[in-house]
């Protein structure tokens, strides 16, 4: 649990930093990789590609109790000896989910004017369909693992190795 809860600290931190670093020394955009990776600073008022804009109140509300449901099940269910992969992927999901929080409430109290996505990704000439920050790239990539564990390593644990699925 311990584990968990500081894994989740330290991806919000990384993401925080990263933003204040963007939003401070790159506000007009900054190129690291020529045609892959480009740094442009854009306020998000909605949730993912701009979906239910102008809706933050309701996203940080939310945000909030997907939170606190994801603080339960880290500090009931995680486990790094025997759920390693399970636990990880519930601090991903909580640092992602905690991060976009902070900026819909700092936008709620009109400190910023959305969330802040900076990260725009060009691969093979094609452009990814949406600027997004650390904190989504920690939410989806901790969901992608969860579906894993939850599909291939569940049912090992719960029945203490592997079983055959009966067929109906």
């Amino acid at each position: 649990m311990i584990i968990g809860l500081f894994l989740a600290y330290f991806l919000l931190l990384i993401d925080q930093i990263s933003k204040i670093l963007i939003f401070n020394y790159a506000p007009n955009g900054l190129t690291i990789i020529p045609n892959t990776i480009e740094f442009n600073l854009v306020f998000n008022k909605g949730a993912a590609f701009s979906f239910m804009e102008n809706n933050t109140l309701f996203l940080a509300i939310v945000s909030t109790v997907a939170s606190i449901v994801v603080v339960y099940m880290i500090i009931k269910h995680a486990d790094f000896k025997t759920k390693k992969l399970f636990s990880i992927s519930l601090a991903m999901i909580l640092a992602g989910a905690f991060g976009n929080l902070i900026d819909r409430y700092l936008t709620v109290f009109n400190v910023l004017e959305g969330v802040v996505d900076f990260i725009d990704l060009y691969l093979f000439g094609w452009h990814f369909p949406g600027t997004f920050n650390l904190a989504d790239a920690f939410l989806c990539i901790g969901v992608v693992l969860l579906i894993i564990d939850i599909l291939f390593f569940q049912d090992k644990r719960e029945s203490g190795g592997y079983r055959e699925r009966t067929k109906n």
